[in-house]
């Protein structure tokens, strides 16, 4: 199935493909195949990848079944970057112990050879600015929505929470979890709330995704909320960052989910 998603993009992008000027760049561990399902229909195109999540060890990424695979196909990049060089340094490493692959630097990058090709490794850190962060997060504008919060969750301890409306993010399943501390803990009924931000993305399962949401959330409120207390806030909507921040101040514990 995930090969099968990655060639449906790569027919797309195939599609779409205008010649040497463009630049593919592709994102994220969900597309690990899309470099080579390219490469086999565009052999001259400039090919980008950036993986946005550590890269194991060489002795934990060998278990994998489709470790060969996977290496291939990026190695079909022209850039491959990530965040830290300790995750490039790993997959370096996965390069030379299970393909036998060498690296060298030129012109200060690192480069590694494969199939008459060289794909140019580089490591870009993705972060926030601090100090516009720390300006906002004191201002009086995030303590007035701080202090709504706490008016409408009426002092419990909350569980913030922000996710995109997809399912890969998992909501229905943090729910179903929240749902079964309840049962499983009566004592915390009253003092915990879940306050749960789903930012609408537009995908093609977001109607249904919603409805199993509406479902579990009135489900929860309903057995386990009284006049004082709601178990469950579900808010759909793009937060400000205003908004964001005083989530993150007012929430004692933050829950993220991804499957």
């Amino acid at each position: 199935v995930y090969t099968m998603v990655n060639r449906k993009f790569a027919d797309v992008v195939v599609s779409m493909y205008q010649g040497e000027h463009n630049l593919i760049w592709i994102h994220d561990y969900h597309l690990m195949m899309l470099p080579i399902q390219l490469r086999r229909k565009l052999t001259g195109a400039r090919i980008g990848f950036y993986l946005h999540i550590p890269w194991p060890p060489s002795d934990v990424y060998r278990m994998l079944p489709v470790r060969d695979e996977l290496l291939r196909s990026l190695l079909c990049s022209s850039l491959l970057g990530f965040n830290l060089f300790d995750y490039a340094r790993h997959f370096l490493s996965c390069c030379t112990r299970l393909l036998d692959l060498d690296h060298h630097m030129k012109n200060g990058n690192i480069n590694i050879e494969y199939a008459g090709r060289t794909s140019v490794i580089r490591v870009s850190h993705i972060g926030i600015n601090p100090s516009r962060f720390t300006d906002i997060l004191n201002s009086e504008r995030v303590t007035r929505e701080e202090e709504r919060l706490h008016d409408m969750t009426r002092d419990a301890k909350i569980i913030g929470a922000i996710d995109d409306l997809d399912l890969i993010k998992g909501i229905p399943f943090k729910l179903l979890a929240f749902e079964k501390l309840l049962i499983n803990f009566p004592h915390h009924r009253d003092q915990l709330v879940l306050y749960q931000v789903a930012i609408p993305r537009g995908v093609p399962t977001e109607r249904a995704l919603k409805e199993e949401i509406y479902a579990l959330v009135d489900r929860i409120n309903d057995d386990f909320g009284t006049d004082d207390y709601i178990p469950v806030i579900y808010v759909e909507k793009r937060l400000t960052l205003v908004e964001r921040l005083a989530l993150y101040r007012a929430s004692d514990a933050f829950l993220l989910t991804p499957i």
